[in-house]
């Protein structure tokens, strides 16, 4: 009996380098914690449709949205680590602990980096019939009337949120913040005239602004974004002025090497695809691959940069 016990013990380490190697062997689930129909949502269909044929298998796209995207960060940390869960996040998951306390994940201890996708620009949007039609106007606007105007963000300390304070903090404004559950609700509340103004991914907002359904005021960007020339930048009124997140693909601590290998080089391959590029760029996104190393290096730094935004928007 005994015998029988060591020789399926040793079978057991056999088989497991082998199933590395083998990975994947069925479908990869990507965790988005925002809405479908929003930017996210959007990237992350966009790649996970690019992924599949690297991979050899389907990506599927599970959304879980909520908490500025932290419920779907908690979730995909504590999900098993086999590179069958990866999760599309962007830089508020970051700060996630420092806003919300106790969130369920550190973002660094977490997570192992797969790579980054993109640099992801907010648009500062309004409805059509707000009286402002460009940041000069809206600035001397909202400052005749602090206070009043109510501006939806995909939840409270979300890099859109932290966003508008900068800028508030930057031109002397007073808004109010009114968090929903994603960019396509925010964008939504605007449409339907339920709130004057909201940021989101420039992504979120493209659509409905050639639609003439609402209006782009100013984009995060130090400088224009090229496939936009006639849209924008926020520091063009408020000099000095950028805020640019990330999107990026993390997966559980302790996921495989091998499967992160073979899901970093997916991504890779994906990448140079000129479809998903210009598509992403279509979208108001700046295609930015970023190997897991570079990612890994550049997380800590990016983690600080957006704690002391919090902080000083906080105080």
């Amino acid at each position: 009996m005994r015998t029988l016990l060591m020789l399926a013990a040793f079978g057991a380490l056999l088989a497991g380098p082998a199933a590395a190697q083998n990975y994947p062997t069925q479908p990869v689930r990507m965790v988005v914690g925002f809405a479908p129909g929003g930017g996210m949502d959007t990237i992350a269909r966009l790649v996970s449709d690019k992924l599949a044929g690297p991979l050899g298998q389907q990506v599927v796209v599970d959304n879980r949205p909520g908490a500025g995207g932290t419920l779907a960060a908690a979730y995909a940390a504590n999900e098993r680590a086999d590179g069958y869960t990866i999760i599309l996040t962007e830089t508020s998951m970051l700060i996630g602990p420092v806003v919300y306390g106790n969130v369920g994940y550190d973002p660094i201890e977490s997570f192992v980096p797969v790579a980054n996708l993109t640099q992801a620009p907010l648009a500062l949007v309004a409805h059509p019939s707000f009286e402002a039609d460009n940041m000069a106007e809206f600035i001397e606007l909202a400052k005749s009337k602090p206070g009043e105007f109510f501006y939806a963000t995909p939840g409270k300390a979300t890099t859109q949120h932290l966003a508008v304070e900068m800028l508030e903090k930057a031109a002397g404004l007073d808004l109010q913040d009114a968090p929903f559950q994603g960019g396509a609700p925010s964008v939504t509340a605007v449409v339907s005239g339920e709130v004057p103004l909201a940021i989101v991914s420039l992504s979120a907002a493209v659509s409905q602004a050639q639609g003439g359904k609402i209006k782009i005021l100013g984009i995060t960007t130090a400088e224009r974004v090229a496939d936009f020339p006639d849209v924008p930048t926020i520091g063009e009124t408020v000099k000095g002025f950028s805020a640019l997140p990330s999107n990026f693909l993390v997966a559980p601590a302790k996921t495989p090497p091998e499967a992160l290998e073979a899901l970093s080089k997916a991504v890779e391959t994906a990448m140079q695809d000129k479809s998903l590029t210009d598509a992403l760029s279509k979208q108001g996104l700046l295609p930015v691959y970023k190997s897991a190393a570079e990612l890994k290096a550049e997380i800590p730094e990016q983690t600080q940069v957006w704690t002391d935004a919090y902080k000083s928007v906080a105080q």
